[in-house]
């Protein structure tokens, strides 16, 4: 008889939702912030005012109508963005990992954030794909399936197959501003670990 082992791990990681339309970058960086130290001073206003150059000024009077909700990185090639502003970037790779990858920073208590860029049936500002940062903090492994739990700071809480979250994710009705998300693909993984204590 084959016996279906499990072997799980779900992180007590909460995703906060994004204040403005393109700001699933403060979003992510603030909750992971957030997830290694309960007490950071961290909001996603903030660490917009941090995290953009040059400086935009006061991102915290009117969040979703200020010049700080832009598409910006967690971390990039010149080393800015909000992870590496909230102290918490541990590196990043071009394209997905593996499974047993994802599950061996998960199992270090590890968050795992991606870039996915997402195709949509439509424009939006003369768009018609645009990239998005979630979070992955949990996993199911069997015998037989690979699952993850998603933290999306637009869409919310998913589980689904790890294969199709990284080739497919939300292909499967989620939309944006009524335009209906036809097609992903994960475009970048990014690595986290705590802050260093000063």
């Amino acid at each position: 008889m084959v016996t279906n082992t499990v072997k799980k791990r779900l992180l007590d990681f909460t995703m906060e939702t994004q204040l403005g339309h393109a700001l699933c970058w403060a979003a992510v960086g603030t909750s992971c912030a957030l997830f290694y130290d309960s007490n950071s001073s961290w909001t996603q206003c903030t660490l917009a005012s941090a995290s953009i150059t040059p400086a935009p000024g006061d991102c915290c009077s009117d969040p979703e109508n200020s010049p700080c909700d832009i598409p910006w990185f967690l971390q990039n090639k010149q080393d800015i963005g909000s992870f590496v502003t909230a102290g918490i970037a541990d590196n990043f790779h071009k394209d997905f990992i593996s499974f047993t990858q994802l599950m061996e920073q998960l199992d270090q208590g590890r968050l795992v954030a991606y870039l996915l860029e997402l195709d949509i049936d439509g424009e939006i500002a003369d768009m018609d794909k645009f990239s998005h940062f979630v979070v992955i903090a949990g996993y199911e492994s069997t015998t037989t399936e690979q699952n993850v739990t998603v933290y999306d700071p637009y869409f919310g809480t998913s589980e689904m197959p790890y294969k199709e979250f990284v080739t497919n994710y939300k292909c499967h009705g989620g939309s944006v501003l009524g335009h209906k998300v036809t097609h992903s693909l994960v475009e970048y993984t990014f690595f986290s670990k705590p802050a260093k204590k000063s």
